[in-house]
């Protein structure tokens, strides 16, 4: 998701852009605003990946955003409440063929005594369904977060187990880099592997593009989507050459091939090649100089941005 309001075009272009050089497949932008909604076309102009505008109290923006060609919608029914306004949106939606994300989150529930935050999400996200249905509109993806794990996991069990439209899952307020990775992987993983999910996202506070990066790794990890997977050694004495800088070099490089690669970018050369064997590909310091190897095989050593370029001359 950008930060950047859509009605600051060129940052909010500029977002984009980062997100889509490391394949990112879906971007939510937030629409707060007239100016912001009517900004939509100017984006679309800047890339390929489907758009989804993020809704909050003003059924108004909604209905511009479909008439500037948003892609599909994400209402909250926390927030978004009067019958006839969402009957709006939904034919507008309709005559567009534009899906509606129902999405319902902790933070904007209100809970009455005695009743659960997942059963209060439950709900909310059944009321909004049921009033979406009885407009005749189907093109429906659901979602529902809150912050903690076991909860998260109740709720998303309890949707997939009801209804048969798309899931799209998060662990929200997930927190900083590594914890928030830990968190949302814990939780994530356990849905997926029980065949929950068509969408997701990791919701961190940090770079965007950490947030594409961690869902990939996520779905490679799981065996659900192929790509290029880079491996690296850990902070060492023995390093001789910025592992991290290259690492992250190759990764952004061949962020968006979808090939079944394996990458190594090793500390040394004395256990590097012969460790990362089953690599591909891979690069190890040597001193002054780098090793290029295939299979763990040595094939070419030259200075770091030459090896660089020979490996992924290999790869793209």
């Amino acid at each position: 998701m950008t930060v950047a309001k859509p009605a600051d075009t060129n940052n909010c272009i500029e977002e984009i852009k980062r997100l889509d050089s490391v394949g990112c497949d879906l971007i939510r932008v937030a629409i707060p605003d007239s100016a912001s909604a009517k900004s939509i076309r100017i984006l679309k102009q800047s890339t390929d990946t489907p758009l989804i505008a993020d809704i909050h109290f003003d059924p108004d923006l909604a209905l511009t955003a479909i008439e500037q060609g948003i892609d599909k919608i994400r209402l909250n029914p926390s927030n978004v409440k009067d019958p006839i306004r969402i009957r709006d949106i939904v034919q507008a939606a309709s005559a567009e063929n534009i899906p509606i994300r129902v999405g319902a989150n902790a933070g904007s529930i209100k809970l009455t005594q005695g009743m659960n935050i997942t059963e209060a999400l439950f709900q909310a996200l059944q009321h909004e369904v049921d009033l979406l249905e009885s407009l005749g509109f189907t093109q429906i993806v659901l979602s529902a977060k809150c912050s903690s794990i076991d909860q998260n996991w109740l709720l998303n069990q309890k949707i997939a187990q009801i209804y048969s439209y798309p899931i799209h899952i998060g662990l929200t307020e997930a927190g900083l880099l590594t914890p928030g990775i830990v968190q949302t992987t814990l939780s994530l993983s356990a849905l997926l592997k029980a065949g929950i999910g068509d969408t997701l996202r990791f919701s961190l506070s940090g770079e965007l593009e950490q947030e594409v990066i961690a869902g990939k790794t996520l779905l490679q990890s799981l065996g659900m989507r192929t790509g290029v997977r880079v491996i690296a050694c850990p902070m060492c004495g023995r390093s001789r050459w910025n592992v991290q800088k290259y690492a992250t070099i190759i990764s952004r490089a061949c962020a968006k091939l979808e090939m079944p690669l394996t990458v190594a970018v090793m500390g040394c050369e004395v256990n590097g090649p012969g460790e990362a064997r089953e690599a591909d590909y891979g690069l190890a310091g040597s001193g002054a100089y780098v090793v290029f190897f295939e299979k763990g095989e040595i094939r070419d050593k030259g200075a770091p941005e030459e090896m660089l370029k020979k490996l992924l001359n290999k790869i793209i």
